[in-house]
């Protein structure tokens, strides 16, 4: 999140000194199906682009399927509130408002169900081989294609110790801003990436966010690490 430089959070890792020079990638296709037969459902990173295929591949469902891209289209539009000022909050409220009201409506919707609203075989076993679990809500598919579509999905060339490097550099060049010489005086750095995790704490293949994302509510408190779910309603 953050490779459009025209987000909030390229903003924060801008400031932060993570991206100044550094290339993003973003792949067209975000996944690819393949059925039995050969037929092959893809989920384009570019919406119009997907838009077009789907309803190639099932013009009967043209209806659902230009719901779902609108969906996409409104949550590519909504952008990190990384302003925690009122007036800050007030600019983003235009496209966050459209944006919430599909979140509203997808979020509630198992994977599962979803895909069973689909005619088409092909457009069902696709949709349902998104996320192979009971609760995995609909949301779940438009939030990352959102992000594919506004150009905020990208990965940056040379992974995650060179962007926690480049950070590290900006923070000590801050702190001699204001304590000149003491980046002279540092003797170690140390820096986090996903491995870290792994490494330190046996964390499922790095893993940072601990809880599935889910359609239901879970009534408790939680503390410790794994207390970030996956950005959709439950939890």
């Amino acid at each position: 999140m953050g490779a459009n430089p025209k987000s909030g959070m390229h903003r924060v890792w801008k400031e932060l000194g993570a991206v100044q020079g550094r290339q993003f990638v973003a792949p067209e296709e975000f996944s690819r199906y393949e059925a039995r037969d050969g037929q092959s459902v893809i989920f384009c990173s570019d919406v119009d682009r997907f838009e077009r295929h789907l309803i190639e591949l099932a013009p009967q469902d043209a209806g659902i399927i230009k719901d779902l891209t609108q969906g996409i289209r409104r949550l590519a539009g909504m952008d990190m509130p990384v302003d925690a000022d009122p007036i800050g909050m007030l600019r983003l409220a235009p496209r966050m408002i459209p944006a919430m009201g599909y979140m509203k409506k997808y979020g509630p919707i198992h994977m599962r169900d979803y895909a069973n609203r689909f005619s088409s075989p092909l457009l069902r076993e696709a949709m349902a081989s998104v996320a192979d679990l009971p609760d995995y809500p609909a949301l779940g598919l438009l939030m990352p294609l959102a992000l594919r579509s506004a150009g905020n999905g990208g990965y940056p060339l040379g992974g995650s110790l060179a962007f926690s490097e480049a950070i590290a550099r900006q923070v000590i060049a801050a702190l001699g801003e204001r304590f000149p010489g003491i980046g002279e005086q540092v003797e170690v750095v140390d820096v986090a990436t996903p491995m870290t995790y792994e490494r330190y704490t046996g964390n499922w293949r790095a893993s940072f966010e601990g809880w599935l994302i889910s359609t239901r509510t879970m009534p408790m408190m939680m503390s410790g690490q794994w207390t970030t779910i996956g950005g959709a309603p439950g939890g």
